[in-house]
């Protein structure tokens, strides 16, 4: 026989909500320890009970050091990431969205400077058409997500 599916929801009784607090926390930190044995791992684990008990477990002698180590990765991700967003930014810098690209061939097609347009110029300009036009079919492109092309003025 298998255990009866229990429904995740508050309990409303007080005393079965303390007495599951009690047997998961005591779970929850058993798996902890587990998991900082089995694969070689630092683990933090830090829960308030609802009466503002503290209850905590570490893999190591510290918990002030797991947490230390916590913050300077975190602060580190937040680091390289703004690095990435600003390399990103100037690498593309010169580069169109398709709509931009699109608006600007149609803009040039328009005009009747059209005639002044090269050969070179012209077969450069369908071959970035081309492009976007394999790009948009294999894959899949939402209205948010934009693809960038570089189109000389």
């Amino acid at each position: 026989m298998g255990r009866k599916k229990v429904e995740i929801k508050r309990i409303g009784d007080k005393n079965s909500r303390q007495v599951t607090f009690s047997k998961r926390r005591k779970g929850l930190l058993k798996k902890a320890k587990e998991l900082s044995i089995l694969c070689d791992a630092d683990v933090a684990v830090v829960v308030f009970s609802n009466r503002g008990r503290l209850y905590d477990f570490s893999s190591t002698n510290s918990l002030t050091e797991i947490v230390q180590q916590y913050h300077s990765h975190v602060e580190a991700e937040k680091e390289s990431s703004a690095e990435v967003l600003d390399t990103e930014h100037s690498k593309y810098s010169s580069f169109m969205t398709v709509g931009e690209l699109l608006q600007t061939v149609e803009r040039q097609l328009e005009e009747p400077a059209v005639d002044d347009l090269s050969v070179t110029d012209l077969v450069h300009l369908e071959n970035q058409l081309q492009t976007a036009l394999m790009q948009a079919r294999s894959s899949k492109v939402t209205p948010s997500s934009s693809l960038l092309f570089y189109f000389p003025r």
